[in-house]
């Protein structure tokens, strides 16, 4: 399952026809790890725009994320040397882009999470919005793409369009790619402090018909 530009949820059939077609794409089993991996892809237009490996340790309840730059070429099972965000698009889908990853970083990859990077917004707005800091010099504009990027700098809450903004700005970079990622670790780190609050509560029924975490 995913969530798409409208914040819906979709069944994701493909992922189980890969695997039926494709047995060695198959995750491994997760049940007796501790470590539990979970591949996280904001997808743009087919591609994973956004590719972040979470790692969470079970019996220490600690968190790390691991980025990878979307422009990252890899060996992609089937289809020889491409960029990673390519794998996502293929036959094979989540499924291969989960063998593509666990294959480059050595580990296994046990769930994903397919966000549409629009439906960040209404995940964010329904958060009441996400409270960070802007750096400045974030002004892009982009007329082919319809994409005006224009934030204050300084600490400040953003909405759900605003940080759709937030997390597509690159080009403002020194080392582009490799900014952005340090950029949406950090949105990340501040959306996971908004989830875990106690004002969120309350609009948890929400949140869990709105975020879907799919696993193999």
């Amino acid at each position: 399952m995913y969530l798409n530009n409208a914040g819906n949820i979709i069944q994701d059939p493909g992922f189980d026809a890969a695997i039926d077609d494709q047995p060695e794409l198959a995750p491994p089993e997760a049940a007796e790890d501790i470590i539990i991996n979970t591949l996280l892809m904001g997808v743009d237009e087919g591609r994973s725009d956004t590719i972040i490996v979470v790692r969470y340790n079970k019996n220490t309840h600690q968190i790390a994320m691991i980025s990878i730059p979307r422009d990252t070429r890899v060996d992609i099972p089937g289809y020889g040397y491409e960029k990673v965000n390519a794998a996502i698009g293929k036959k094979g889908g989540a499924a291969l882009a989960m063998k593509t990853v666990g294959n480059l970083l050595d580990i296994p990859i046990h769930h994903y999470v397919k966000v549409d990077f629009r439906g960040v917004e209404k995940i964010v707005d329904i958060l009441g919005g996400v409270k960070i800091d802007v750096p400045p010099g974030m002004d892009y504009e982009d007329p082919a793409q319809n994409l005006y990027i224009h934030l204050k700098p300084g600490v400040q809450v953003l909405n759900g369009k605003d940080s759709l903004k937030f997390l597509r700005f690159r080009s403002g970079y020194v080392d582009q790619d490799l900014g952005r990622i340090k950029a949406q670790q950090k949105f990340i780190n501040a959306f996971i402090d908004k989830l875990t609050s106690p004002s969120v509560i309350l609009k948890a029924p929400t949140l869990i018909n709105t975020m879907v975490i799919s696993a193999k």
